[in-house]
C-alpha cells in the first residue's frame, strides 16, 4: 500500500470508529440525549445540512425504502422535529449514518447496502425540512464527518 492510501485508510478507520463510539450505548428506541457527545464545532466541519448535500432524487428513493422497510417500526415523528432536533442537532452526518447503518433494521442491523443507508440519510434530511441540491450523499464516513446535522431555526410563537 503505497503512504498516500494508507495515511486515508486510516483516517476514514479512525472517523468510523469515533462515529462509532459516538453511537454506544444507544439501544433501539433510547434518545441520544443521555450519550450524546459535544456537538462538533464549526470549525470540524466544512458544510452543514442546510448547504443542500443531498438530491431530491436520492431522497425519493430513501422515501422507497423507508415505506417499505422501516415504516412499519418508526413512525416519522420519532426522527423528525423536536425529537430530531434534540438528538442530532450539532452532530455529523457520520455520526447519524454510523448509528443508522450499524442499528438498524432492527432484525437485521447493517443488512442494507451501504448506498440504501445514505439514501435513507436523504429522505430524513428531506423530512426535516433541510433543502435538497445536486450532489447526493455518499456512504463515505471521512465525507460525512465534514458535514454538521443544522436544522433552520424552529418558527417562533406569536405572543398574545
Amino acid at each position: 500500500m503505497r503512504p498516500r492510501h494508507a495515511v486515508m485508510v486510516a483516517a476514514i478507520g479512525c472517523a468510523a470508529a469515533l462515529a462509532a463510539r459516538a453511537t454506544e450505548g444507544f439501544a433501539h428506541g433510547a434518545t441520544a440525549r443521555a450519550s450524546r457527545p459535544v456537538a462538533a464545532s464549526p470549525d470540524s466541519t466544512r458544510r452543514t445540512t442546510l448547504d443542500g448535500v443531498y438530491s431530491a432524487e436520492q431522497a425519493s428513493r430513501g422515501k422507497d425504502t423507508y415505506l417499505a422497510q422501516c415504516q412499519s417500526c418508526h413512525a416519522a415523528i420519532t426522527h423528525t422535529g423536536p425529537v430530531f432536533r434534540r438528538n442530532w442537532s450539532g452532530r455529523t452526518l457520520s455520526e447519524l449514518f454510523t448509528f443508522m447503518s450499524t442499528r438498524m433494521p432492527k432484525s437485521e442491523p447493517g443488512s442494507l447496502a451501504p448506498e440504501t443507508y445514505a439514501d435513507l440519510l436523504a429522505y430524513m434530511l428531506q423530512m426535516n425540512k433541510m433543502p435538497p441540491g445536486t450532489a447526493e450523499i455518499v456512504p463515505d464516513p471521512a465525507q460525512l464527518a465534514r458535514v454538521r446535522i443544522q436544522l433552520a431555526p424552529p418558527p417562533r410563537r406569536a405572543k398574545r
